[in-house]
């Protein structure tokens, strides 16, 4: 993803009226009018169909999607991903997570569905990236307070709905907002229980009762995440469970 400005007013919404904001988060303070260098999310190459690399997206405002570079030219935005990728640009502070609104998520989720209807890209997390984890990149957003797994659920339209059953055990464990045992805690599992996994994504290393595991799923039905270790499974990474 990149930005950039078009010539005069020639300023128009990208792929779909519907789309409402698609804005770019940087680390440094916004300018009066919050224009502002890009980050992310990103999508990925197709497997058919070469899409343009193009930034659908830096705005002004959390309700306007703006297309800044045009789909056959090419955005520099994420160094080695440039040739083959199509940018969606957010405004805000990647430290700061206010930023990140439900309008900000749903009508960037909303342009996102539509560029990959448009180029074939599958909707999954080996192709819908962040700018800071493309190869040989020096960006780090969207950051670590980007909810991925409401994100992707958003861009497949799934609205959380879909899971697969997992047994837990142990008592009072937290469900966490961010993957980290340092982000809030958002809800427990009293004891054991069956849970719903919509994904999982790797975050902080928790060691308990002598297990250690870097895995986390994300609980639809509790808004967060749960360490893999207490999912009562023997594998490590879940099987048949998405990345987020």
């Amino acid at each position: 993803m990149s930005s950039g400005l078009l010539a005069g007013r020639a300023r128009r919404a990208v792929c779909a009226a519907t789309v409402a904001a698609a804005l770019a988060l940087t680390g440094q303070p916004p300018p009066r009018r919050r224009r502002q260098r890009p980050t992310l999310p990103s999508t990925g190459p197709s497997p058919g169909r070469r899409p343009p690399t193009t930034s659908p997206g830096t705005s002004w405002s959390p309700s306007q999607v703006t297309q800044t570079v045009r789909e056959r030219d090419t955005a520099w935005h994420a160094r080695s991903a440039n040739p083959h990728s199509v940018g969606v640009e957010h405004e805000g502070y990647v430290s700061d997570p206010a930023w990140f609104t439900d309008a900000m998520y749903r009508s960037s989720a909303a342009l996102t569905r539509c560029l990959t209807d448009k180029y074939g890209i599958p909707r999954d997390r080996t192709h819908i990236v962040g700018h800071g984890e493309v190869p040989g990149n020096d960006h780090t957003d969207p950051g670590p307070h980007w909810d991925w797994a409401h994100y992707m659920s958003l861009v497949r339209g799934d609205g959380g709905a879909t899971g697969t059953p997992f047994p837990t055990w142990g008592t009072d464990v937290s469900v966490r907002r961010q993957p980290s045992t340092d982000s809030a805690r958002v809800a427990s599992l009293p004891g054991p229980t069956s849970v719903r996994v919509a994904c999982q994504v790797r975050g902080g290393l928790v060691e308990y009762d002598g297990y250690s595991n870097d895995a986390w799923s994300y609980l639809p039905d509790h808004g967060g995440y749960v360490s893999d270790i207490f999912i009562d499974v023997t594998d490590a990474w879940l099987p048949g469970v998405p990345t987020c």
